[in-house]
């Protein structure tokens, strides 16, 4: 039998730092045993903390990669009952949605470490949540402050920015501008910014598209202490579900364990939708960052399918492009004959805004988008041909 065996390790100060660590080893069916250690860590004054015993953010983090190596997964700490069963049907989506990269596997806890507490209840309606910088997070910032979510609006205590996603962990010229801008930004709500860094992309080699989501919601169980409830910014409308998906509706509820509540905001709107309310706040909409690139430290290439998209999600509704995409269409005019479009999800996208601005002049940008999904297809088809679908953008 092939095991992956979690073994949660006492915090060390490492300067200003706290850090979380946990040795992942693999062993079974004659092959050489490994050892590889995933971490988490923050400034000691950012207010994050993890009873010694409580494995729960490593048991989120590290299922997809036992279920893509076939591994049962041993667990040497503490996990709410309430998680182990809704992560038998978060396995049971990504096996059903992805089967053949994931299948489903046993989760191993010692009797004695498995907390039949029943979920805690926040009725002041606090809440934290991820923030990037970038378009959805930027909306549920200012969704929840105007209180646009109606009875669902949550204060949020406080926003983390995850070093080590986009920015990962080796960009270090690339954080500090990015965290700046971001803590400037929500300051101009009250927010609060916080930050938490980790190697998880480094030790945990599932596709990004799919561990995102559980990624996310793992390095949140290091601030559980101050809220139960933990907000995750949507990406696709519901009428338009990209599936499999990292983040969902459908998937990211089924992450909650009985000390954090995990709730998928704001899938009633699209990303054009979210860029037109972003109109009302302009610090927001003025400070975008949405590049995955490093070419401009703490902003954006304008240049990659990224920027150019967003670009998109503000012109097609008439609303200028914002300054931190160039403040005008040039670049959105000039690039758009460049992109390749990689995932279903980019192609939806793309469909979405070419929805928009019907009845009105098309500037060249629209008039290219049927050109753009049609090599798209051409693509997709071509490398589903030759037996090639992880190059053809298939999720699954």
């Amino acid at each position: 039998m092939k095991t992956l065996t979690l073994e949660p390790l006492p915090p060390e100060r490492l300067g200003p730092l706290l850090r979380w660590s946990c040795d992942l080893h693999r062993s079974g069916d004659g092959e050489a045993p490994s050892r590889q250690r995933l971490w988490f860590e923050s400034a000691a004054d950012q207010g994050a903390t993890l009873a010694d015993d409580d494995a729960e953010p490593y048991l989120i983090a590290t299922l997809m990669l036992a279920m893509q190596e076939g591994r049962t997964l041993v667990v040497g700490g503490r996990v709410s009952r309430l998680l182990l069963a809704n992560l038998e049907e978060y396995q049971a989506f990504w096996h059903a949605t992805a089967p053949r990269a994931y299948r489903r596997v046993q989760v191993i806890v010692a009797p004695g470490c498995i907390d039949d507490a029943p979920a805690l209840v926040d009725p002041a309606g606090e809440a934290i949540a991820a923030f990037s910088g970038g378009l959805d997070a930027s909306f549920l910032a200012w969704r929840h402050h105007a209180r646009l979510a109606g009875e669902r609006s949550r204060r949020i205590r406080f926003f983390v920015m995850l070093e080590g996603f986009d920015i990962r962990t080796r960009d270090a010229a690339h954080a500090a501008p990015a965290i700046a801008a971001a803590r400037e930004t929500l300051a101009d709500l009250g927010g609060e910014l916080r930050v938490l860094r980790t190697n998880f992309r480094d030790v945990v080699p599932v596709i990004w598209n799919h561990a995102h989501g559980s990624a996310l919601v793992a390095c949140m169980h290091f601030f559980k202490a101050h809220a139960g409830t933990v907000l995750v910014a949507s990406c696709e409308k519901y009428d338009d579900l990209v599936i499999p998906w990292g983040m969902s509706p459908i998937s990211d509820p089924l992450l909650s364990s009985a000390a954090l509540r995990v709730l998928h905001d704001g899938a009633e709107c699209s990303r054009s939708e979210k860029a037109r309310a972003l109109e009302a706040w302009p610090a927001g909409k003025d400070r975008l960052r949405v590049c995955w690139g490093t070419e401009n430290p703490g902003g954006n290439c304008m240049r990659c399918e990224k920027c150019l998209r967003t670009m998109a999600n503000f012109a097609a509704q008439g609303l200028a492009v914002p300054r931190s995409l160039g403040g005008s269409e040039t670049a959105l005019n000039r690039g758009i004959v460049r992109i390749k479009l990689r995932t279903l999800a980019q192609e939806s996208e793309w469909r979405s805004i070419a929805a928009l601005g019907r009845g009105r002049p098309r500037r060249f940008w629209q008039r290219w988008i049927p050109v753009l999904l049609a090599f798209a297809r051409l693509r997709r088809a071509y490398y589903v041909t030759i037996g090639r679908p992880d190059r053809a953008g298939m999720n699954s």
